[in-house]
């Protein structure tokens, strides 16, 4: 659902990162009116209300991550959704909200798995102090709505070796994305000069940024976490530009190489790019024969 976004997000805005962060912003606007709701429903005034929003909108939590676009930022205004049908259920128990349930809890997985915690904590909740809103029809039925709406992630899962489950027990590193567009400039000069069947870049990050603001540039190529699905059938030539692979990787993937410049990047950013290698290389076989040395799990 994240990347569903992102894809509408960049049909609207284009490569602006302002208008892609405004979806985030307008989901914590979101968490802030159905706070606001919340309050009103539990008996409380206009002051009440305000205040609601004022914490909701005002939390640090909220605040930190609305402000860069990331799943969490949507998986907040579902669970808030999720909070606000549960107490209109305990107010006035109907077939109709157990469907708007089962819409956004499946709506929800398909943006973070973490909304099916909430859920199944709401019906212990339900069980314990009000069974009365348990109709087993109407849960079977919201139930059901939720399933079929998150098949279509569990068969790609399924399709591509449960590569959540495996991220999730074996988290990969973390990259931030703040001055990329300056990494991506300083790339794209070399990949000018070498004239590369690809550039491989060392996490999704820095692939991601490639696609994102390269103009020009060959197949961006990654085997990291899930880009490594993107990856082309088949590379032109052996001659590729690597991007973020210190020596001994190097080494283990090229034939030859040359490191032509390391990644300077503004304002002191201290993150995964900054100072990484920028290298030709000659790979030492074909994309099949060096694929496992690029998906190789970084723990």
């Amino acid at each position: 659902m994240t990347a569903l976004l992102a894809a509408a997000g960049h049909a609207v805005f284009g490569d602006s990162l302002v208008g892609l962060r405004a979806l985030a912003l307008a989901s914590g606007a979101g968490v802030v009116v159905l706070s606001t709701l919340m309050a009103s429903d539990l008996g409380g005034g206009r002051r009440a209300q305000i205040t609601a929003a004022i914490v909701a909108g005002l939390t640090p939590f909220v605040l930190a991550e609305n402000t860069l676009f990331q799943p969490v930022s949507f998986d907040l205004l579902v669970s808030a959704l999720l909070l606000w049908l549960a107490l209109r259920l305990t107010l006035a128990p109907s077939r109709r909200l157990w469907i708007a349930i089962g819409i956004t809890v499946g709506v929800g997985l398909e943006t973070k798995y973490t909304v099916g915690v909430l859920a199944v904590a709401l019906l212990i909740g339900f069980a314990v102090s009000r069974r009365d809103v348990l109709r087993v029809p109407d849960v079977a039925l919201a139930a059901a709505i939720a399933l079929a709406l998150f098949v279509p992630n569990l068969i790609w899962q399924a399709q591509h070796d449960w590569a959540s489950i495996r991220f999730f027990l074996h988290p990969g590193a973390s990259a931030t994305d703040e001055s990329r567009p300056q990494l991506v400039d300083q790339v794209s000069s070399v990949v000018a000069s070498a004239h590369p069947s690809a550039v491989i870049a060392e996490n999704y990050g820095e692939a991601g940024a490639l696609e994102l603001y390269g103009r020009g540039l060959p197949a961006v190529v990654s085997g990291h976490m899930s880009f490594r699905y993107w990856r082309p059938a088949a590379l032109a030539s052996r001659a590729v530009v690597v991007v973020g692979y210190d020596r001994a990787r190097l080494a283990e993937l090229c034939s030859r190489y040359s490191i032509v410049r390391r990644a300077v990047l503004p304002y002191d950013v201290d993150n995964e790019e900054q100072g990484a290698p920028i290298a030709t290389c000659t790979l030492r076989g074909d994309l099949d024969a060096v694929w496992p040395q690029l998906v190789r799990p970084k723990l």
